[in-house]
């Protein structure tokens, strides 16, 4: 049997080697040309306009300064996705009765490879729904560690995209359910109703 180390190792790899060897899209090469190119009034000038928050351009900012390739985003993002991709499938393998490594065959197709090393803030994003992911299916659900899990994930997230506040409501109400669950059918029914409501919206 294949460690589950060695398995995400090898997708981070694969994921890794798609990023150095394929040609930027149009918005991840604006993020290279922030980084590495841009002066500081032309950055901040960029991210006025920018959609996203200002943090993740300032993290790649300062990973430019360890090397002149976009190796360094690129693997900042890879470590990113492995993280989002550990904290997932530990999360959900018990409770799915599937073995880790499954959700890592899953996760090699092509267009999650793809998104994986882009340059861009989309395995931010993952992470920070992974994070509360895990503190949704953790075991206690109300307890100090999925609090942790939930707070960290809602303040990741955020700092990716303006729009994760959204998910975060959304999340609450499943975090709320379950942890309602654990301690009780009786008292999940008024929040079932919300999370099929949030669900469907």
């Amino acid at each position: 049997r294949i460690p589950f180390g060695v398995i995400l190792a090898a997708w981070a790899a694969l994921a890794l080697a798609l990023a150095v060897l394929r040609v930027p899209f149009d918005d991840e090469q604006f993020s290279i040309e922030l980084a590495f190119q841009a002066t500081r009034s032309q950055l901040w000038a960029a991210l006025q306009n920018d959609v996203h928050p200002p943090w993740l351009a300032l993290l790649d900012r300062a990973l430019a300064q360890l090397g002149p390739a976009a190796l360094w985003l690129q693997a900042a993002r890879v470590l990113f996705g492995a993280a989002a991709l550990a904290l997932a499938s530990h999360a959900l393998a018990q409770p799915l009765g599937l073995p880790r490594g499954l959700f890592v065959l899953a996760a090699a197709h092509p267009i999650v490879l793809f998104y994986t090393g882009a340059a861009r803030w989309y395995p931010l994003f993952w992470l920070a729904h992974a994070l509360r992911l895990a503190a949704i299916w953790h075991p206690r659900p109300a307890g100090r560690v999925s609090a942790t899990l939930f707070i960290a994930g809602s303040v990741l997230g955020s700092s990716a995209s303006y729009l994760d506040p959204l998910f975060v409501a959304h999340d609450s109400l499943w975090l709320a359910l379950r942890s309602a669950r654990v301690r009780g059918p009786a008292r999940a029914g008024w929040l079932r109703v919300l999370s099929c409501v949030a669900a469907a919206v």
